[in-house]
């Protein structure tokens, strides 16, 4: 392409540094109306506009002297697009750092971003060369696209100077711009954030609506001490599924074993199941957002349910009153609060915040956040000992199993794991705590006095959720990618059974006695109810 003929000269780089100027304003734009959210609309058009126009004050800066045939010169700006998208997601991963937070690291949320800057620099260079390419194949010099002329030139010049600015433009705003908008969306400690809004918090705190007819209230669940704990058998049955509404993600038992809590995760509301009929019987909505995963306080009074959208809108959990089946309370936590746990007295509850690498600790008293302990990076789930000194956390993208001390809020140890910990749980009475390696489709078994691996179990595809049985003899995991549940034995660390459940297990609740156990399937709607002693 020569210079006059060539996409700088029909798209001219004062065009592009107004189309720069306006995706950054597009994409900070989010935060004063409160829409932000990773790959919202406006997120996504950010991230094709500015490769777009990137793209051509680039190729003006550096190639303004090169001759380029059309495919050269399309290769050449798909390249600049994808470089620009690659800064722009390291710009972004240093400003979550520097405040904590480790959300746009997400891998499906970066690979969105890339797609779409992809496809912004191929639509940038696709509109120039179709342009060059009409004006040469009509003869025509004249440019398509016009622009102001001044009196004293005929038309305004474009120059790699020009393009060297616009650049310079992106780069020395993008970073403040971008710091600036963490600074004003995601305050750091001690200003723990507030990530729902107003309206939904209000909302939730609202009484339900009275119930349809045939929907009862769940009685407030008992806790009872002394029962008999029934013997483990190495092979469950299966018995009939229960239908629980769609997408079940998590079950609780309540500590009297009586009934198992389920939460619908887009119907946002908690089904409760009666264990001895094994059947529903109430609804409790939950208007603050989609319940994601349920802790029981040990008394069986209160259930507490982390709450949080794909969006990041919401991130909270909501204290659940089981004697009136309403929401008492809201506690805002960071980013997506993952698999919570209470500690055996009952006066703390463990979050942890998946985004940002953190533990809340929620004084349950006052129903607020008395502190935060930082973990390894996307902590999924919590489980403590059974005298309550020690915190256990499976750290899912740092291949690590956090230990805390509860007394200092401390991390002592980490123990590597295989890949991706999604899950943990601490044996009844042995000094053992198991891990399911979601990405490995194998589960670590930890010896919590030495503090190492003994065991590297292989099970099915994806285990996503690891449950002890009542005695301890097996633990039982939820293989969500194979449909099945894998039953490990404690004595041999090997598998005893691989039990085809309902589709995509995702979580397994096992009463107080041991009899049975409960596995939510997240694409049925359904429980699979598994007989689990003889």
């Amino acid at each position: 392409m020569d210079g006059r003929r060539d996409g700088r000269r029909l798209l001219r780089p004062s065009f592009h540094l107004y189309l720069l100027a306006s995706t950054l304003t597009v994409f900070f734009a989010q935060v004063p109306l409160g829409l932000f959210a990773a790959q919202s609309p406006l997120d996504s058009t950010a991230h094709v506009l500015l490769p777009a126009a990137a793209t051509s004050l680039l190729y003006d800066a550096f190639y303004h002297r090169v001759v380029h045939s059309p495919a050269q010169y399309f290769a050449t700006m798909v390249l600049l697009g994808v470089s620009t998208e690659m800064f722009w997601e390291v710009l972004e991963f240093g400003g979550d750092a520097a405040f904590g937070l480790t959300w746009q690291v997400d891998n499906a949320d970066t690979m969105t971003d890339i797609i779409c800057g992809i496809v912004g620099a191929s639509l940038g260079a696709g509109i120039r060369l179709r342009i060059w390419t009409r004006a040469r194949r009509t003869g025509t010099v004249r440019p398509r696209i016009q622009y102001r002329r001044t009196r004293t030139r005929g038309r305004v010049v474009a120059s790699g100077k020009v393009g060297v600015v616009g650049a310079a433009v992106a780069v020395v705003l993008a970073p403040p711009g971008y710091l600036a908008y963490l600074a004003w969306a995601m305050p750091p400690v001690p200003q723990i954030p507030v990530m729902a809004t107003t309206l939904s918090i209000a909302a939730a705190m609202v009484p339900p609506p009275a119930r349809p007819g045939g929907t009862a209230a769940a009685p407030a669940p008992a806790a009872v001490s002394g029962a008999v704990v029934a013997t483990g058998v190495p092979v469950p049955s299966v018995g009939p599924p229960i239908p629980v509404g769609p997408t079940p993600g998590f079950a609780a038992v309540a500590p009297g074993g009586h009934h198992v809590y389920v939460a619908n995760r887009e119907a946002r509301v908690i089904t409760v199941v009666d264990t001895a009929v094994n059947r529903v019987t109430a609804t409790i909505p939950v208007p603050l957002g989609p319940p994601q995963y349920l802790a029981f306080a040990p008394d069986g009074r209160t259930l507490y349910v982390s709450v949080w959208d794909e969006a990041r809108t919401i991130a909270a959990v909501a204290v659940l009153d089981l004697a009136t089946n309403a929401i008492r309370a809201t506690v805002p936590v960071r980013s997506r609060p993952f698999v919570a746990a209470v500690t055996p007295d009952g006066r703390q509850l463990y979050v942890p915040n998946h985004d940002s690498g953190t533990i809340s600790i929620v004084d349950t008293a006052t129903d607020s956040v008395a502190a935060e302990v930082s973990v390894a990076a996307h902590p999924h789930g919590v489980a403590f000992s059974a005298d309550g000194r020690w915190a256990y956390t499976a750290n899912h993208e740092s291949d690590v199993v956090s230990i805390v001390d509860t007394a200092t809020r401390t991390v002592t140890a980490e123990v590597p794991a295989r890949r991706s910990p999604h899950s943990v749980a601490v044996h009844p009475s042995r000094p053992l705590v198991a891990a399911t390696d979601y990405d490995s489709d194998s589960v670590t078994m930890i010896d919590s006095d030495t503090e190492r691996v003994v065991a590297t179990i292989p099970v099915g595809h994806g285990p996503q959720d690891v449950t002890w049985a009542a005695d301890g003899r097996f633990a039982y995991v939820a293989d969500v990618d194979d449909d099945t549940v894998s039953v490990i034995d404690a004595a041999t660390m090997t598998v005893t059974a691989t039990v085809v459940v309902g589709d995509a297990p995702t979580s397994i609740a096992v009463l107080p006695d041991g009899r049975a156990a409960y596995v939510t399937n997240l694409r049925d709607g359904t429980l699979t109810v598994l007989h689990t002693a003889s």
